[in-house]
């Protein structure tokens, strides 16, 4: 009896050493896979006091100047009357705003599913880049006229990160996609020019399965999230608050449309000197390059903004280079092919063009045609295509007129 005891006694050991063994093991293997902390949703109402941090005392005071007003007009009145009182109210709201902002999160999540599109079957790769369109999300509140902005902008600094993952880094990847998930970590960094906020994705998890419950790939930014968004373009972000000329475009650009701090972007652009608190940006873009020639764009980019575009050439072009070129800039200014002789009359009588004017100009002719065309200023050499040297030549030169009299105006307030 008491040797079965014994024998029974051995034999157990060994079962419970394993079952704690077994337990170890799944906890090791939880905390090796890092699973995605249990964050608030991303929207307007948890990151609109957010935005407070990047305006002024005098900002948040009018901004609680406005929520005031929106008490009953007879209470409003009687307290606007006491201006001991009034301050009391004001400074109350405005401590209020500050408690909001302290105790925000800078940490939410974003859900979506991910589809079959998502995958680039010739290249293999998968873009979970696709739900932040130009690297950002908008959020506006449910009800308008609030004291925050009208919108939002939430600045991702890495999604170019995420944009063409190998599918082999995909661990049971369901190639139909069916069923699959990907919930995104995002840290707010910091607030800037009332409505933006730069942030980082942190994490990304990809779930397959009917529950969602298969982990099949994960992503983590292990930068640190104040160092991505320093070391990208747009870490100033858009700063110059200029209207957008959407009435035409010039080989796919725009003026004063925003750079999107995005793809080849980072390659062709380098930043520059501020202008005026504006961080500056130049950009060369490579249209057409062979050892006689190049054409290419040089765009410069002011507090986040296209604010000019030149088309450039530079060597010997062949005729049907030039012409494939002028042909391109003919139907983007929607000009007439006479203009190409010299006859520069039909832009005269175009009512959509102002300020017809020959002018001398330091190019490489030294005349140079100019006009206003939906508040661009354009400037036009008919001779830079033709000639045969390696000096840079413009063409063309686009200029955002409200962007030339916001610089003329600055400057006038410094020099006074």
């Amino acid at each position: 009896m008491n040797m079965n005891y014994q024998y029974n006694k051995c034999f157990l050991l060994p079962v419970g050493f394993m079952k704690v063994v077994f337990y170890l093991l799944c906890c090791f293997a939880l905390f090796g896979c890092e699973q995605q902390k249990q964050l608030p949703p991303i929207n307007y109402e948890g990151i609109k006091f957010l935005t407070l941090g990047s305006m002024s005392e005098e900002d948040v005071r009018n901004m609680a100047k406005g929520q005031l007003e929106g008490i009953p007009f007879a209470e409003y009145q009687v307290i606007k009357s006491d201006e001991s009182l009034f301050n009391q109210r004001i400074q109350a709201i405005v401590d209020e705003l500050k408690n909001q902002q302290l105790a925000s999160s800078t940490e939410f999540s974003f859900q979506t599913n991910v589809f079959i599109g998502q995958l680039n079957t010739s290249e293999q790769t998968v873009d979970l880049s696709f739900p932040f369109k130009s690297g950002q999300l908008i959020f506006r509140p449910l009800k308008a006229g609030g004291i925050f902005p009208q919108f939002i902008h939430v600045l991702l600094a890495n999604t170019d990160d995420i944009a063409k993952l190998s599918a082999r880094d995909f661990s049971a990847l369901d190639k139909s996609f069916k069923n699959t998930k990907a919930i995104y970590s995002i840290e707010i960094v910091k607030a800037q020019h009332h409505k933006f906020l730069q942030a980082v994705i942190t994490q990304v998890d990809v779930y397959q399965g009917k529950n969602h419950d298969q982990l099949v790939y994960q992503f983590r930014e292990n930068r640190k999230a104040v160092d991505v968004i320093n070391n990208r373009l747009l870490s100033e972000g858009y700063s110059l608050d200029l209207t957008p000329v959407h009435s035409f475009n010039f080989f796919g650009r725009r003026i004063l449309d925003p750079l999107y701090d995005l793809g080849f972007h980072n390659e062709a652009c380098k930043k520059s000197e501020k202008l005026l608190g504006h961080q500056v940006i130049n950009c060369h873009y490579i249209h057409f390059a062979n050892d006689q020639g190049s054409v290419y764009f040089d765009v410069k980019v002011v507090g986040g903004k296209m604010v000019e575009i030149q088309l450039n050439a530079t060597g010997k072009l062949s005729t049907a280079k030039q012409q494939q070129v002028m042909q391109r800039v003919i139907t983007d200014l929607k000009l007439k092919p006479a203009i190409l002789s010299g006859n520069y009359s039909s832009l005269v009588s175009d009512p959509r063009v102002k300020k017809v004017k020959k002018k001398n100009h330091k190019s490489s002719t030294g005349k140079v045609l100019s006009w206003e065309y939906f508040g661009v200023v354009v400037e036009y050499d008919s001779e830079a295509l033709l000639q045969d040297n390696d000096e840079v030549r413009t063409v063309i030169n686009l200029t955002g007129k409200t962007w030339l009299e916001y610089l003329k105006n600055k400057q006038n307030q410094v020099a006074n």
